[in-house]
């Protein structure tokens, strides 16, 4: 089912006088729509088997390959008998860093393009998020938002490298759990408030790091030649009992350029299932990088 997420709703008008609203945070007058070109942006993510190797918090697991070269995106699904027909909304940067929506209707295995309003194909640089737009029946089986992979078995792209999404078909909510996001050209981005939680393990007990990195543009990059420096840790904290949340809300927030790729990452002492969360403002910079 589509959500409409626009504030205020389309007809509708806030009930907060111009006063009321001067004494609101920024960040409550930003939904508002107060200024309309900045955007808040939620990202969240999910990983089940955070172990001691650094990885994202995504729900394919492990670290994300990111692509270096635009590519069409496909998506497929581990489920040949119900996994069709559903439609797949897919956000991400196309190949000029600018934000687009596509979307793509499930086939079963088959990898099947992720297209524009038109009926394009489009060519991705990231993959933010992917939901089921389209009503149920859910999928029994995986959807997996890829890369074209000759190899893919069942649906199921065998080359790790190519997968950046994956919507697991026992979420109810039918979407993805990605907690990264890279900033499009002509914006910076803001981050206000990072949320970090444990889900209840047995066995050992165990201690769980997780934060934020980036990765900005290297010094003399462009759109048409970027490349990045080593990405830095920004955000950080520890969590060594299942349970309780780990929450920061920033007085000052972190302030970060176009192209800066966002990724929350963790590591365990045992393998442990962490849930994580950012959310920033994007502002736009006309003329910033492009």
């Amino acid at each position: 089912m589509s959500v409409d997420t626009t504030w205020p709703h389309p007809g509708s008008t806030p009930a907060v006088s111009g006063m009321e609203r001067k004494r609101l945070p920024y960040i409550a007058r930003v939904a508002l729509g107060e200024w309309p070109d900045m955007t808040t942006v939620a990202k969240f993510g999910g990983n089940a088997v955070v172990g001691a190797t650094e990885e994202d918090i995504w729900s394919y697991g492990g670290e994300e390959t990111l692509m270096t070269t635009a590519a069409v995106c496909y998506v497929s699904c581990a489920d040949n008998t119900n996994g069709v027909g559903q439609e797949i909304h897919v956000t991400g940067l196309d190949e000029n860093w600018d934000r687009i929506t596509g979307h793509a209707i499930l086939n079963g295995y088959t990898q099947v393009p992720i297209e524009d309003a038109d009926g394009n194909n489009i060519t991705f640089f990231r993959i933010f998020r992917a939901y089921q737009s389209s009503a149920a029946p859910d999928p029994v089986g995986d959807v997996y938002i890829a890369e074209l992979d000759a190899t893919i078995a069942l649906g199921v792209p065998q080359d790790a490298t190519k997968v950046h999404a994956l919507i697991d078909y026992t979420d109810a909510a039918q979407q993805t759990q990605k907690a990264m996001y890279t900033i499009p050209r002509n914006y910076v981005g803001m981050i206000f408030e990072t949320q970090a939680f444990m889900k209840a393990a047995t066995g050992s007990a165990r201690s769980v790091e997780i934060g934020i990195e980036i990765s900005e543009l290297a010094d003399g990059a462009t759109v048409d030649n970027p490349s990045w420096a080593p990405r830095r840790r920004v955000e950080e904290y520890s969590i060594s009992t299942s349970g309780p949340t780990v929450e920061h809300k920033m007085f000052s927030p972190i302030v970060v350029g176009p192209l800066t790729d966002i990724h929350m990452r963790g590591k365990s002492t045992a393998d442990s299932d962490v849930l994580g969360s950012f959310e920033f403002i994007l502002v736009p910079v006309e003329g910033a990088f492009g």
